[in-house]
């Protein structure tokens, strides 16, 4: 019985629908538009003017909205702006300018102009001409607003916020933060400060410290070991491990860090380091003395010495000179240059127009000469130079060897490559694992390899070619960017995107395109599809247990997983 009430429902339903869409009236009615068609959707439908639905019960209108409803357990809309209800424990709403109640959504009440908001739950109210607020629930918070007050209770660590010109207080152990530059205050443990318009600080944990600037006088001040400090131009004080102290206007200075004791004087300056004696004197940079056993400069770099184990260099600025004997004598001397070093056994270089250079232990020479150049060295293992317009020659690991005008090399290290350029038309060559070939005639570029197994890539100035056939052929090509994809690994997959053409083959797909009007698909995977146009058509099974489409002049039918439609034709 209830699965006849229920088709007879459906085809009653059916039946309203095609005569509504049967009747003359509605055919010549000049106030609705001509629908758009978009794939799955309709737009442009004109307003409902009545609707009946029985299951528990709607009604709705339009045009001035009637909407009723029963489900779950009644709901009323009407208006010319007023009246909404709704009775599973009550919800109601008058307006012109608003009211409200909610009861157990747990009792709120709102009301209209110049506002009023009350709720229940640990209590909370508001006003809003001039903004309030009120509390109670986790206990206290208190109001303002639009001007910013706040306060919090939790009880009493209070926290107090801010405005006229920003704060937050909070109570326990005080702590008071203004800003809109800087002023902070203290109590936590135990004391901090800062204000600023630019610095300060006081702090107190162990025991006492203070900064400040922004002058009258600047000052630093601690009192751990004792120390003190003032500017605009220098004090100091001190005492942290043992003493030290300064004045200025240029120079007092007194220092003892555990007595090996330093003292200093002023204008322009005297030193006195000790034990056992250093001395510095200065008037720009002349003097010093140092001994255990004697060192010695004057001005303008001078020196005497017997460090480990003598020195003696010169300048008069700079006619140079220098001899040194540590392991074992070296010198060197200006103008235009010279050194020798005698350390096992011999180097030596002169620069005068412009170098020469000769080394052993076996061997060594260079020669420059403003670059008609030389090289030769022989201990392990060979090299050769030379040049206008060039050859070299090396056995180091293991033999590469050049020749130029514009460049050729060869080498023989685990196995054999080959650079050319000849200006740069380039070519590189290896047959280390196996061969590859490089081109570039200036960037048409070309790569061979046949590692495994053959790649080869080619450029093309970017029409672009890539090719491999490692486990089974693949190929992309690009001619840049109509593009191209092939695959033929089991089996078979191609692309092509501009004009787009798909084939894959297990399990089938077929797509082609050129110009969307011939646009065609067919699938088949799990189970079937097909496609068309100018001016579509469509089919499937199971996307859509079973289907139809068509589009232009839209119709549509599925079935069990639903949309009928069928409008137009």
């Amino acid at each position: 019985m209830n699965r006849s009430l229920r088709c007879a429902l459906v085809l009653l339903s059916f039946a309203l629908a095609s005569r509504a869409s049967a009747d003359p009236a509605n055919e010549a009615a000049p106030t609705r538009p001509e629908p758009q068609r978009i794939s799955g959707a309709v737009t442009g439908q004109g307003p409902v003017d009545r609707r009946l639905i029985v299951p528990p019960y709607v009604r709705d209108q339009r045009d001035d909205v009637t909407t009723t409803a029963l489900f779950p357990f009644y709901f009323e809309r009407e208006s010319k702006a007023g009246v909404e209800r709704f009775v599973l424990p009550y919800y109601y709403r008058r307006e012109a300018k608003r009211k409200a109640d909610v009861a157990l959504g747990l009792v709120w009440s709102l009301r209209g102009p110049d506002r009023h908001t009350f709720v229940l739950p640990p209590l909370y109210t508001h006003r809003s001409g001039k903004d309030w607020a009120f509390g109670l629930a986790p206990l206290l918070t208190t109001g303002n607003i639009g001007g910013h007050y706040h306060t919090v209770v939790l009880p009493l660590l209070t926290w107090l916020d801010g405005d006229a010109k920003t704060h937050r207080w909070f109570v326990g152990p005080y702590y008071d933060v203004e800003t809109k530059r800087a002023r902070w205050r203290g109590l936590f443990p135990l004391l901090w400060s800062k204000s600023d318009e630019s610095d300060g600080f006081t702090v107190v944990p162990p025991l006492f410290w203070r900064f400040t600037e922004n002058d009258p006088d600047s000052a630093t001040t601690v009192v751990p070991p004792f120390f003190h400090s003032r500017s605009k131009d220098e004090r100091k004080w001190g005492l942290v491990p043992v003493l030290f102290h300064k004045r200025s206007k240029e120079l007092t200075s007194t220092t003892i860090p555990l007595a090996l004791f330093h003292h200093a004087r002023g204008p322009n300056e005297f030193r006195l380091v000790t034990p056992v004696l250093a001395y510095f004197n200065d008037k720009r940079e002349g003097s010093m003395l140092i001994t255990p056993l004697y060192q010695r400069r004057r001005g303008d770099k001078n020196f005497d010495a017997v460090l480990p184990l003598f020195m003696r260099t010169w300048d008069d600025r700079d006619a140079s000179s220098g001899l040194f004997l540590p392991p074992i004598f070296w010198h060197w001397q200006d103008p235009a240059n010279r050194t020798n070093v005698v350390f096992p056994l011999f180097a030596n270089q002169q620069r005068e127009g412009i170098s020469e250079f000769w080394l052993t232990p076996l061997v060594g020479h260079h020669r420059q000469l403003e670059k008609k150049a030389s090289t030769w060295w022989v201990a392990p293992t060979f090299h050769y130079g030379e040049t206008p317009n060039s050859w070299q020659f090396n056995i180091h690991p293991l033999f590469y060897v050049a020749r130029s005008t514009e460049k050729r090399h060869l080498a023989i290290a685990p196995i054999y490559f080959d650079f050319q350029n000849h200006k740069e038309r380039t070519r590189r060559f290896a047959l280390a694992p196996l061969y590859w070939q490089f081109s570039d005639a200036k960037e048409q570029k070309r790569n061979l390899v046949l590692f495994p197994l053959y790649w080869d890539l080619e450029h093309g100035k970017r029409q672009r070619r890539r090719l491999v056939a490692f486990p089974l052929y693949w190929d992309f090509d690009y001619r840049d960017r109509d593009a191209r994809y092939s695959v033929a690994f089991p089996a078979y997959a191609r692309s092509k995107v501009q004009g787009r053409t798909r084939h894959f083959a297990v399990n089938t797909m077929f797509e082609t395109n050129s110009g969307k009007r011939g646009r065609w698909q067919f699938h088949f995977f799990p189970l079937f599809a097909r496609g068309g146009s100018a001016d579509d058509r469509w089919w499937n099974v199971l996307y859509g247990l079973a289907g139809y489409d068509r589009r232009g002049r839209h119709r549509r039918v599925q079935a069990f997983w639903i949309p009928f439609e069928l409008g137009d034709k």
